[in-house]
């Protein structure tokens, strides 16, 4: 029998906890977004947001959007 395994959606780090707790802002969480780079590649960016619809919450720390989430799942966050 193969078991079915789908990886976390984005591992945090107890310091990557730690922080995220203190950008913390009311509302807004910690979010991870992914940009095209063109030749360089993917550009990672970190922002302070509020959560929106098609967000991914990991921990109620971080904010991951249905489009950055397929090229951060499995990572980890240190």
């Amino acid at each position: 029998m193969i078991e079915s395994w789908t990886p976390q959606a984005l591992i945090l780090t107890e310091s990557a906890k730690s922080k995220a707790t203190t950008l913390k802002e009311g509302d807004k969480l910690l979010r991870v977004y992914v940009h095209g780079g063109g030749c360089s590649g993917f550009q990672y960016g970190f922002s302070i947001e509020e959560k929106q619809e098609d967000d991914t919450c990991i921990d109620n720390l971080v904010l991951i959007d249905s489009l950055s989430y397929g090229y951060v799942v499995g990572s980890t966050l240190d």
